[in-house]
């Protein structure tokens, strides 16, 4: 037998880390192609009225999101102290409600925001401009 020739029994096989074999890689999260957002158009002469829509709507609903939000704190704050201790929804009515109307101003304190985002303030500008220059410190609003 030559240097380089093997048994007849002893036959060859390719590892997997042969470096002629290509590797397959599984990749941790998949590869998500995102679609670039479309711009809004508007008629001429709507955008002003349309975005405003958008602002009341977001608003109702922010606010309708609220009142549930409040009404839901104090419905498990009442449901709690109605547990823990005799006629604990009488005795703290007055702690749960205030739970309660806590939550629901502090998410409806946000839709006058959603209003106002709305609203260009180019045009207001120069709607109030003149009454501005009125003022006796015109000078600065010039």
């Amino acid at each position: 037998m030559a240097r380089n020739d093997k048994p007849a029994d002893v036959q060859e096989t390719a590892s997997p880390t042969s470096p002629a074999e290509p590797q397959q890689v599984a990749l941790a999260e998949p590869i998500v192609l995102k679609k670039k957002k479309r711009k809004k158009r508007y008629s001429r002469g709507t955008k002003g009225a349309q975005r405003l829509g958008v602002g009341l709507s977001r608003a109702s609903y922010r606010l309708s999101d609220a009142v549930a939000e409040g009404l839901d704190t104090f419905y498990r704050q009442s449901n709690k102290s109605s547990r823990k201790k005799k006629d604990g929804f009488a005795r703290d009515f007055l702690e749960n409600s205030a739970r309660g109307a806590e939550d629901l101003f502090k998410e409806a304190g946000k839709a006058p925001g959603e209003v106002a985002k709305r609203l260009g303030t180019r045009r207001i500008w120069r709607q109030a401009r003149p009454l501005f220059r009125l003022l006796p410190l015109s000078s600065l609003f010039r």
